[in-house]
């Protein structure tokens, strides 16, 4: 079965021909001839800016069609792309697509708009630093699907995986607006309904950025038994799901907490594990933190 972006990429190539242009010259002032090339293949999601310079090159309401379009695949596909531009942190890409496909009616039932407000609110706050417009498009994603007065009476409810990924981030906005305490306290409350009700979600990446974040806000906090703890589970974790990239920073915090614990050498030998991983991985920014870090911290105390 031809999915939407095989048959929008037929549409175009058909338009196209008709009127005699060459991917080159329809190319011309808007992309690459390789993307034309890509799109009329059904292997790329046009943004609306994109689509809508198409049209006025074809003479045809190209957005109407994308507008109209309820295909499961197609809505697969951008959930795929959203997820990898928010991981990446492309949050300029991550924002253009959002703009390009929340008036789509695919995008249209409460659970996708639910999706888009989320991701909105992560973006909000990446590109313009606003606490409370971000803070407002997340609790306004979570009353799509729920009525709630506070964060921790809507801990003691069944959350879906999304809902608890949306909460995530409302701990980690409080965080980074310095509200510690509230962070942390939400956030060992996700981590005790994961563990309590989805068997499932054990071995699910919304488990592990939950330790890591609680392990990241106990250090702030001095709270190195506890965090020490919580990074000892994610390293569990990052074993048993052999996630190098994921282990190399929970090394990193154990190192930090160790420190903090005065317990020098370990905490050396701590990061010099994640320094080895993140050479594997070729994870260089975080290698250059860590090789700063050795040199800067442990001349001052002798280890080095």
């Amino acid at each position: 079965m031809t999915n939407y972006n095989e048959s929008l990429g037929i549409i175009i190539k058909n338009l196209r021909t008709k009127k005699g242009l060459t991917q080159k010259t329809l190319a011309e002032g808007i992309c690459s001839k390789e993307y034309i090339y890509l799109l009329e293949k059904g292997k790329r999601i046009p943004s609306a800016y994109i689509l809508e310079l198409l049209s006025l090159k074809l003479n045809e309401n190209l957005t109407s069609y994308l507008m109209n379009t309820k295909d499961p695949v197609f809505v697969k596909n951008c959930y795929s792309k959203i997820n990898t531009l928010r991981e990446k942190r492309d949050y300029e890409e991550l924002q253009r697509l959002l703009w390009s496909i929340e008036q789509l009616n695919d995008f249209q039932d409460s659970i996708h708009k639910q999706f888009l407000l989320w991701n909105k609110g992560i973006c909000s706050y990446a590109l313009e630093k606003n606490y409370s417009k971000s803070l407002s498009l997340l609790e306004k994603a979570l009353s799509i699907t729920r009525t709630y007065n506070t964060m921790l009476e809507l801990l003691d409810h069944f959350l879906t995986k999304q809902e608890l990924h949306i909460i995530n981030s409302i701990s980690n906005l409080y965080f980074k607006n310095k509200e510690i305490h509230p962070a942390i306290t939400i956030n060992k409350r996700i981590i005790e309904n994961i563990t309590s009700y989805y068997d499932d979600l054990l071995t699910d990446h919304l488990y592990s950025i939950a330790l890591y974040n609680l392990a990241k806000y106990l250090i702030t906090d001095l709270a190195y038994s506890q965090a020490l703890n919580t990074i000892e589970i994610l390293i569990t974790f990052c074993t048993d799901n052999n996630s190098l990239y994921l282990l190399g920073e929970a090394l990193y915090y154990k190192g930090i907490i160790l420190y903090g614990l005065e317990k020098y050498i370990q905490s050396k030998q701590s990061i010099e594990s994640a320094q080895n991983l993140f050479n594997i991985t070729g994870k260089l920014s975080s290698l250059n933190l860590i090789n700063r870090s050795i040199k800067d911290t442990f001349s001052k105390i002798g280890y080095i």
